[in-house]
């Protein structure tokens, strides 16, 4: 009975059970920050669950910590500054300046579908709001590109454009599609990993830690085969789980009966109320 009973209150200390509570938006991504309508600075904005970093690129760049009061509001720690999240994360009000979104983090690998079925690899490089997209055929099919937007980029000598979606996860061409399978950093380097795990290359295997409202509550684990995925709650005794990868941004724990949005390169894991950083990377 002690064991059940422990087992109770620790799962709900990692999976609590509030379906009413409004999740955060996702925030990472390039931002311009403006005052009285004029641009004044190029910036960026670093996010892991709810702690985000502020980034104003000038030289040298200034930098706050910071983190989420509440879906609406942000602070940054070390400017004491707050601002308001608008236009569903596409714009933060700091009082007499703001920030608009103008890109996302797209580097890395993608796979291309067309009537659900895939049909190339292929891979974006990015530099700030610069964009190169890579069709990998025999030869390779390549195109400078760049954001017109937050919301579209255009393929420059492909004269084609795509719509952003999915918080930077999807691209709709039109008559086709592109799905991010491995997130890269912005010079364009291809992450690390298999490519067998669900067809996604993702890599999720190794130590976890998991939070809820900013704190750690448990030392966790996920050992993955392929797509195969069992995930460990190190308690006493230990909570296990057998899960899967079910797409390139989602794992699902099916003894828990959760799924997990998948984020940051493969090294957060989105549980709603709360979540897991990878521990040993």
């Amino acid at each position: 009975m002690k064991s059940v009973f422990c087992a109770s209150i620790c799962f709900a200390l990692v999976f609590p059970f509030m379906l009413s509570a409004q999740s955060n938006p996702s925030l990472a991504g390039l931002w311009a920050a403006y005052r009285d309508g004029v641009k004044v600075a190029d910036c960026e904005i670093i996010q892991n669950g709810d702690t985000l970093e502020f980034v104003i690129k000038r030289d040298p760049a200034e930098k706050s910590r910071g983190r989420f009061l509440n879906a609406a509001t942000v602070l940054a720690a070390d400017w004491n500054q707050q601002a308001s999240v608008r236009q569903d994360g596409s714009r933060l009000e700091w009082g007499n300046s703001y920030w608009i979104r103008t890109g996302w983090m797209l580097a890395g690998q993608w796979a291309a579908y067309r009537d659900g079925i895939k049909v190339a690899d292929c891979e974006i490089i990015q530099s700030g709001t610069t964009l190169e997209f890579v069709i990998k055929r025999n030869p390779a099919e390549r195109s400078r590109g760049r954001f017109l937007d937050a919301a579209m980029v255009m393929a420059d000598e492909w004269k084609q454009q795509a719509k952003v979606l999915q918080d930077g996860r999807r691209l709709e061409w039109g008559n086709s599609y592109w799905i991010r399978t491995i997130a890269g950093a912005q010079t364009g380097k291809e992450s690390a990993g298999p490519t067998g795990a669900g067809g996604t290359g993702l890599t999720l295997g190794g130590q976890w830690a998991a939070f809820r409202d900013g704190v750690k509550v448990a030392d966790c684990e996920i050992i993955q085969s392929g797509a195969t995925l069992e995930f460990v709650i190190k308690r006493n005794p230990a909570e296990r789980s057998r899960g899967r990868i079910i797409s390139a941004n989602t794992v699902i724990a099916d003894d828990w009966k959760q799924q997990a949005t998948i984020r940051q390169d493969g090294r957060h894991l989105d549980w709603g109320n709360s979540y897991w950083i990878r521990a040993d990377k």
